[in-house]
């Protein structure tokens, strides 16, 4: 186990992806692209924006169809996360009570975000753990609590519950890193023979074991129980990093606000910082730190870089799809929009969904 430690250490991000690919081909690598990055960005200080203080917290969106794994991605997490609430069902008084529970820091794991949505008192503490503010703001006839809370959370649904999402656009959505996958037949080939060839093996529990010390020994930098690495308390961002970045994030979100206007990318910007310091952080061990002084590198950034601009893109399809969904008016432009190139072949998947459940299909007959 210790030399599996020293192996994570020197080259962890891609070690966790590659052992949660292990587990579950074609979909874990590209789910623990954020959800590794999760728990150090829960146990690290915010950072500051013109004075403000930005919370570092990353949270996360799985959506994908149903036997895709989202259980198996839960249960994986729920291992390595640090203090986590797994919750299936729950009413808005116990996700508070739970959540108040863990006085330093929490992580909240959803598998049937579709069914918590039907409960709006639940979102509203959903969304206010989650968001900027991290507190739970809750209010009862006879009291109200306004708490300071550290919370981060993995949120998974499957794309026929889009529609149920949509109408949340401005809240939790855009409070989350959005992961979608949907396999070909390719894929959905090879997973079956990945699960037919692992039948009786059990070689990834001492690879999960592993991954699960390597956060034990993050999260003891940050106690200050690591002798020769002081906790981070403040970071040293590259000027060329934040240029190129903003550059990018200004071109994306300039181009994609003259097609849809009224939505604001901020939030995005602010995701590739926590990105970066997630990683760099994940890399202490690498020499990435000074006297408490977190400084992202040039593979730190390429990392952030690559999330960020994914997560603008697949907000940008899910509010395109929407638009156009809303823009169906009789099964001919249904048939139109799915027989023509534009929009996405991944666009028109989230356009079935949307359609899907709406009164609209059955009145359509789509």
């Amino acid at each position: 186990m210790i030399d599996e430690l020293k192996d994570i250490k020197s080259n962890p991000y891609k070690y966790i992806c590659n052992y949660a690919e292990e587990v579950l081909p074609s979909t874990g690598k590209d789910v623990f692209t954020v959800l590794a990055l999760q728990p150090p960005s829960l146990i690290i200080p915010p950072f500051l924006s013109n004075g403000s203080s930005i919370r570092s917290n990353i949270n996360c969106f799985f959506l994908a169809p149903a036997g895709s794994g989202k259980s198996t991605i839960s249960r994986m997490f729920m291992d390595f996360a640090y203090e986590p609430i797994f919750i299936k069902s729950i009413t808005s008084a116990e996700l508070y009570s739970q959540i108040s529970k863990k006085k330093d820091c929490c992580t909240l794991i959803v598998d049937d975000f579709a069914q918590l949505s039907r409960d709006i008192d639940v979102i509203k503490i959903l969304e206010s753990s989650l968001g900027e503010e991290k507190k739970i703001n809750r209010r009862t006839r006879t009291s109200s609590y306004d708490e300071d809370v550290n919370v981060c959370g993995l949120l998974c649904g499957v794309p026929l519950d889009l529609n149920v999402y949509l109408s949340m656009l401005s809240g939790l959505i855009f409070r989350c890193a959005p992961i979608s996958i949907v396999h070909n037949i390719e894929e959905h080939s090879l997973i079956g023979d990945k699960i037919a060839n692992g039948i009786g093996k059990d070689h990834t529990i001492k690879l999960s074991q592993a991954v699960k010390n390597f956060y034990i020994e993050l999260a003891k930098v940050q106690a200050g129980e690591n002798k020769d690495i002081k906790p981070i308390v403040a970071y040293n961002f590259k000027t060329e990093h934040l240029q190129r970045s903003k550059e990018e994030w200004k071109s994306l979100s300039n181009s994609f606000l003259q097609s849809h206007p009224g939505f604001s990318w901020f939030r995005e910007y602010f995701d590739f910082i926590r990105f970066m310091i997630a990683h760099a952080f994940m890399n202490v061990f690498n020499g990435r730190a000074t006297d408490g002084v977190l400084t992202p590198n040039d593979e730190d950034f390429n990392v952030a870089f690559r999330l960020m601009i994914r997560s603008i893109r697949f907000k940008y399809r899910l509010i395109h799809s929407d638009v156009m969904a809303n823009s169906v008016r009789s099964s001919e432009d249904f048939y139109n929009i799915m027989n023509s190139k534009i929009p996405s072949e991944e666009e028109k998947q989230y356009i079935r969904a949307i359609l899907s459940k709406s009164k609209k299909s059955r009145r359509l007959n789509i």
